[in-house]
């Protein structure tokens, strides 16, 4: 079981796993993504996610894939890469490449976790078989790469950061949901 270092507003640390998640939000994480056309990702205050007393800034990216199991999706990678990807409908779009490349996610998700405030990109995974939670090293250099593909993707060109090799073979989230604190059901877009 993943555990991560969660600090509040109050400067208080505490520890928290899979076991720890807010059971009832996940739930309602898995409905809406259910009724949604595509594979999407969630932004989510960590404080919501574990149903701490206390505030925290922090958000995690909530990557939920009810039709992949973790037999697809190399979760102990801990490797981040920028690229450019297209949408279904053509548009360029910036991504960080997460689990060895098989998951590709939305500048626009990840820039709303703030990762670079905290050097890290928290993640949950909800799969078929597990709900794993992640921790990625997040750097200015990590963000700058990020925001070059954001870049080059504004202006319509082809790009890579992994050595000209593409994400063809990814699974691509393009939608992103920012979860508000209160109340609990409502999602936006």
């Amino acid at each position: 079981m993943n555990t991560i270092r969660v600090t509040t507003a109050n400067q208080n640390s505490q520890v928290c796993t899979e076991s720890d998640l807010n059971l009832d939000l996940v739930e309602i994480l898995l409905g809406h993504a259910s009724e949604q056309p595509s594979s999407a990702t969630y932004v989510v205050e960590l404080a919501a996610l574990f149903a701490l007393t206390s505030a925290c800034e922090e958000k995690c990216l909530v990557i939920v894939l009810p039709e992949s199991s973790s037999k697809d999706i190399p979760l102990e990678s801990r490797s981040l890469s920028a690229e450019v990807r297209a949408t279904p409908e053509g548009d360029s779009v910036a991504c960080l490449a997460l689990a060895d490349g098989t998951v590709a996610v939305s500048e626009r998700a990840v820039f709303a976790t703030s990762p670079l405030e905290f050097s890290r990109l928290v993640t949950l995974w909800l799969l078929k078989d597990t709900r794993r939670l992640c921790e990625f090293l997040y750097t200015p250099e990590t963000d700058e790469d990020l925001w070059a593909a954001t870049q080059v993707a504004q202006s319509h060109e082809n790009w890579t950061d992994n050595g000209g090799t593409s994400l063809d073979h990814a699974i691509a989230l393009f939608d992103n949901f920012v979860m508000h604190s209160a109340p609990a059901e409502r999602i936006a877009s």
